[in-house]
């Protein structure tokens, strides 16, 4: 009786596994082992969050390869006043020169990047990633100061610079994505960039003089190249 029970034990166990391991081993050459968001057709919605604020959308073509359409949106405004005090001295004299000074920056720039994204190993818990391809992007920039000395004598200076830039260039990435659930991963990434620029600038310089009053204007244009190393960025992948 415990012979019969062993055999018949034995028997449904393998045909329990043999099945499963013909299967399988007929499977395996087709399998793909990648998470199901590195698969082709699979999307992303990307955002940095630490040291730099974008956006980006990602659609893989197959389970290595990605493309990336990425959008950097930058902006800056300040606002500064105050009273400053310049000391001269010399031999003969002292003087004291009281200013009212007020400055305003404000910035804008927008850079638009298409990249080509490869994962040597999909299938990791940890995916390295590297990447390349073409980005545009346009800057402006406005600066205002206003120096005005309070010394009896009226005095006053202004300065108005507008600043254009035009950018056109390649970038390079590499970095580490890890998924925390199958929908969500964190990536860390460091970009390079060399580009070709062309600049536009326009500046005014009023200055009052008891009641006479002079002004300046000019205008540059400049091109130059540029390579730039960020730093590390962080942001979060939502797959769909």
């Amino acid at each position: 009786m415990r012979l019969s029970t062993n055999i018949f034990l034995i028997v449904s166990l393998l045909s329990i596994l043999f099945p499963l391991e013909g299967f399988a081993q007929a499977d395996s050459p087709q399998e793909d082992r990648s998470e199901p968001h590195f698969r082709k057709g699979s999307r992303a919605l990307q955002f940095y969050l630490i040291n730099e604020i974008s956006a980006a959308i990602k659609k893989h073509y197959t389970n290595r390869t990605a493309l990336r359409l990425k959008f950097d949106i930058s902006g800056m405004f300040s606002d500064e006043q105050g009273d400053y005090d310049t000391k001269f001295e010399s031999v003969y004299d002292t003087t004291t020169i009281k200013k009212d000074r007020d400055s305003k920056l404000n910035i804008q720039g927008i850079d638009i990047s298409l990249q080509y994204l490869f994962y040597p190993h999909p299938n990791k818990r940890i995916n390295i990633f590297v990447g390349t391809g073409p980005f545009v992007g346009f800057h402006r920039s406005k600066s205002e100061y206003e120096d005005e000395e309070k010394n009896g004598t009226l005095r006053k200076h202004t300065y108005d610079i507008l600043t254009y830039t035009w950018s056109f260039g390649i970038t390079g990435i590499g970095g580490v994505e890890s998924f925390i659930t199958k929908q969500i991963s964190l990536f860390a990434d460091y970009r390079i960039f060399l580009s070709y620029n062309w600049q536009h600038g326009e500046s005014t310089s009023k200055s009052l003089y008891n009641s006479d009053w002079s002004e300046f204007t000019s205008t540059y244009n400049g091109r130059f190249w540029e390579l730039n190393l960020s730093s590390l960025r962080v942001g979060i992948s939502i797959y769909f």
